[in-house]
């Protein structure tokens, strides 16, 4: 992983002199640890876009608990505009090299586009609401249905310490999880036509607890750093992707199908 700046740590104390015209407001008490726990994810934010790999998962954990507890004090929900739209390409060969990208990297927002190349599909803004259904919740982990007999996939959809954050390889709990070769209960993707199984991967939770990333109990580790937070264009995960890391021994030849997920909106109180 590339290594990234420490981040000075937030010391919320305070010493004031006493001089009565001077004593500070209780608002302003409240203001100016919101402010700089917020300027903490900010950083983190920073951070998170040019490091997505194990540097990054450290530096969160130092903070994650603090901005955990401002974001549930202070819940933040996506702005009406905001949407994720996943462009697949059909070889990521034939693309520019700045669009060939490990998992969780940010890439220029012409990598989902035309710009740089003729889509094999430009799959419809991804909804989480239960496929089927007349309940309209928007849940925070959801089924995403790949198209066609593909089947489908799991993703989390929120507001993550105050940034738009998609993630994806979110492990549903409660059945057996093998990618790719996998079979009946085990399949994964699950198969199009086991809706009962797409409706038991909706629930809310966050990142962490929706399992992304291809979380691993053993070691208690994301297996691949699929979270994106931010605006943009991000290289996502791909069929190569789950070749790696769950198909043994490795294939002949690894499938050079391009995964882009495109995010637009933000956070707001």
């Amino acid at each position: 992983a590339v290594g990234a700046r420490a981040l000075e740590p937030v010391d919320l104390r305070y010493t004031f002199h006493s001089f009565p015209s001077h004593q500070p407001s209780m608002s302003s008490l409240i203001i100016i640890p919101i402010f700089l726990i917020s300027a903490s994810a900010e950083n983190i934010r920073s951070e998170k876009t040019v490091n997505a790999h194990g540097t990054m998962v450290e530096e969160e954990a130092k903070f994650g608990p603090v901005l955990d507890w401002f974001q549930s004090a202070m819940p933040q929900k996506m702005s009406s505009d905001a949407f994720a739209q996943l462009w697949v390409f059909p070889d990521i060969t034939a693309l520019p090299s700045a669009c060939n990208k490990e998992v969780g990297t940010k890439l220029p927002d012409k990598c989902c586009s035309k710009d740089v190349g003729t889509p094999a599909a430009v799959g419809p803004p991804l909804t989480n609401t239960l496929p089927d259904s007349f309940f309209l919740h928007n849940f925070s982990c959801f089924g995403v249905n790949l198209g066609g007999d593909t089947g489908w996939v799991r993703n989390y959809w929120g507001c993550r310490h105050g940034v738009l954050t998609m993630a994806e390889g979110c492990m549903p709990a409660g059945q057996g999880f093998v990618p790719l070769t996998g079979t009946g209960e085990a399949k994964w993707p699950v198969a199009s036509g086991d809706m009962t199984v797409v409706h038991s991967m909706y629930e809310d939770g966050d990142v962490d607890s929706c399992k992304c990333g291809y979380y691993d109990d053993a070691t208690s580790a994301k297996r691949t750093p699929s979270v994106y937070g931010g605006e943009g264009c991000w290289s996502a995960i791909s069929v190569k992707t789950l070749q790696e890391l769950y198909v043994s021994p490795p294939p002949a030849t690894y499938d050079n199908t391009a995964f882009f997920m495109q995010l637009k909106g933000t956070c707001v109180y």
